[in-house]
């Protein structure tokens, strides 16, 4: 074990991974918790994709070269620029919980970075600034809600289902005891279930008696998880018939994906030369004006 020491051009984006089910919360505050897909049907998909690929299927070296060289395309065709969200004072959050401090400036950083991805179908102020539309706050409501919803209930995957097992037993063994045998976890082994019933202890969702044995603990319920809603939404906005009409044509053009042979030539010239390309499209026109403008600049000849 030795200390490693890198420096990159920031700014930079950290991801890590871990088996536990919680951060220290200092971490959490800080951070989108995305959970992996334990399910059944997530492991049949995965099962399908080796099995396809053992059988030659699936994307080739030439193919993946391909998809790799779209996204570079794409990021090339970026350009640095500051985001304002023009409606911001109309998002509406709770404000029961403290870390919605730090919550609420990551939701809208998730919002710039929605609408700096769809700048060029995406107005510009009179400073070259992007405007952001509604369109990217509920692009970004759906991407951090329930990453949100499990960090304010403190709750992993694995522990909401543990805990629906938990309110499916009879009354009487939720009030008087049961042991993790009598769980019905959908999905989940033994040890899995035995670390989530450490952790519900822990956040005080559930009562040890402190005597393992032969037969394991015995639990109690102390406290049902409240019934919550994420309470973030936006307010309508003065003129909403106007505004209403406005966000369709920018939500059209944002979602749209532009055919144009002088848009696929610019692309082809992105990847060769990693050129930056402006391609200005107005967001209340169905079509590209004629049918594409572009401003291109490239160093060398």
């Amino acid at each position: 074990m030795k200390n490693v020491v890198y420096r990159t051009e920031g700014p930079t984006v950290i991801v890590q991974t871990t088996t536990k089910n919680h951060l220290h919360p200092e971490n959490e505050t800080r951070i989108f918790p995305i959970y992996l897909d334990e399910s059944e049907e997530q492991t049949g998909r995965i099962v399908r994709g080796v099995l396809e690929q053992a059988e030659g299927g699936g994307a080739g070296p030439e193919e993946r070269e391909a998809i790799v060289g779209v996204w570079h395309d794409a990021v090339r065709l970026l350009e640095s620029a500051t985001v304002i969200v023009p409606f911001a004072r109309r998002i509406k959050v709770p404000t029961s919980q403290v870390r919605i401090r730090r919550d609420v400036t990551r939701l809208l950083d998730v919002v710039r970075v929605i609408a700096w991805l769809h700048q060029h179908g995406r107005e510009r102020d009179e400073a070259g600034r992007v405007i952001a539309t509604e369109v990217d706050f509920r692009t970004a409501l759906a991407l951090v809600e329930e990453p949100l919803m499990k960090a304010w209930r403190a709750f992993s995957p694995t522990e909401e289902r543990v805990m629906g097992a938990i309110k499916r037993l009879p009354e009487e063994m939720r009030q008087k005891g049961f042991k993790r045998r009598d769980l019905a976890v959908e999905g989940a082994q033994p040890r899995t279930v035995q670390e989530a019933l450490a952790s519900l202890t822990s956040t005080g969702y559930l009562d040890r008696d402190g005597r393992g044995g032969s037969q394991g603990f015995t639990y109690t319920l102390t406290r049902d998880p409240e019934v919550m809603t994420l309470g973030i939404s936006l307010d309508p906005p003065p003129d909403a018939a106007t505004e209403d009409e406005g966000t369709r044509g920018i939500a059209w053009n944002s979602d749209r994906a532009i055919e144009s042979p002088d848009l696929q030539e610019d692309l082809a010239i992105a990847r060769s030369r990693g050129r930056a390309a402006e391609i200005v499209v107005d967001p209340h026109e169905r079509k590209p004006k004629n049918p594409v403008r572009r401003t291109l600049s490239a160093k060398g000849p």
